[in-house]
Order: C-alpha cells, then structure tokens, then sequence
C-alpha cells in the first residue's frame, strides 16, 4: 500500500467518524451511545451508595414518612439515654383533698441510678387550666437517696405553695443533676390528681 493510499484511507475514515448535523444515522448512534453511558452512570452509582451508605438508599419518599422516622428515632434516643432516677408508673399522692400551704404526700416506685447531688424543680399542673401554673414552680434540693439496683417504693413529702387557688391538681417536677456527668435533666411523671379546697 502507497503512501498516497494510506493517507486517502485516514481521510476517509475521518471523515466517516467525524458528526453530522444533518445525518439521522449520526444523531442516533449520539443518543444511544448517551443513553447506554447515563445508564450505566446510574446503575454505577446506586451500586455505590447501597454498598458505602445502605442507608441513604432508604430516603423516606415524603416529608409525612421522614417526620415519622425522626420521631421514632428521637424516642429511641431518649429511651436509651442514662437517666439518674428511672420511675415506673406515675405518682401517687396520699391524700386528694388539701389545703393551700399543706405537705402533700407523694409515693414513686423509682430506681436511683447515679449517687450525685440535685435539684428539683417543684411543679403543679392544673387540670381546669390545661397547663402547668408558673408561679408555683419552686426549686429545692433533693433529698439524696442511696444508688439501688432495683426499682423500689420511695416516699417523700412536697410544700404546697400557700397561694394556691382551689381547683384539681397534679404534681410534677424536674430533675436538674449538678455537676453529674452524662445525665440530664429529666421530667417526673405526673402524680394522681389531687383537689385544693377551703
């Protein structure tokens, strides 16, 4: 083959390769040829994210799906989180009728987790209210109980606030640990309601 043979075969395979806006053929082979490359793009990289971060291939579909995970995981979390009393059941009061200033009684079954110092947050929910009432809130400092290994009944009196108005009532409160390491704050469960009257 001449030199003059090879370079007229280049050219025509040049010419061959090169596009043509006008040719259909040309147009076709160019879509195809960009279909088969994004598919494999896609299937590459949905192979990579099932493989690297499985969880991200399971993106709830909607906002309704994803704020009903959230809420699962968040309870998770707070189930798991070390608490530094754990209760069971609510609270109980001894006596359901009282008078503004008196002692109320309160019982929990409780579990004492950690032995460090804390406070508490005293709080009165009323029930014709609908809402926990500000202005009886007042902070003591707990009565520091032994750290027990099993649930057990714990008794301990609350100080009614003296300004208390008559209506139904349930006790509540707080958990502050000072300076106790990874626990938090935690909410009491409310007791049983109890009346204040004349």
């Amino acid at each position: 083959m001449t030199k003059e043979q090879e370079d007229q075969i280049i050219n025509h395979w040049r010419q061959g390769r090169r596009f043509n806006v006008k040719n259909f053929k040309d147009w076709m082979d160019l879509i195809i040829k960009t279909a088969a490359v994004g598919a494999l793009s896609i299937a590459a990289t949905a192979f990579f994210v099932n493989a690297v971060a499985p969880e991200w291939a399971n993106v709830p579909k909607d906002i309704n799906s994803l704020a009903t995970e959230v809420a699962a995981l968040r309870e998770v979390i707070s189930f798991n989180e070390p608490q530094i009393v754990e209760f069971k059941g609510n609270l109980i009061v001894a006596d359901n009728k009282l008078r503004a200033g008196d002692n109320l009684q309160v019982t929990a079954v409780l579990r004492r987790n950690a032995g460090c110092a804390t406070q508490v947050i005293n709080q009165f929910y009323d029930h014709n209210a609908n809402l926990l009432v500000s202005r009886y809130t007042y902070v003591t400092d707990a009565v520091k109980t032994p750290v027990s290994e099993d649930f057990g009944v714990y008794t301990f009196q609350v100080v009614l606030p003296s300004d208390m108005s008559l209506g139904r009532y349930s006790y509540s409160a707080k958990l502050v640990p000072l300076e106790c390491g990874v626990y938090e704050e935690i909410v009491l469960p409310l007791s049983t309601p109890f009346y204040i009257e004349d």
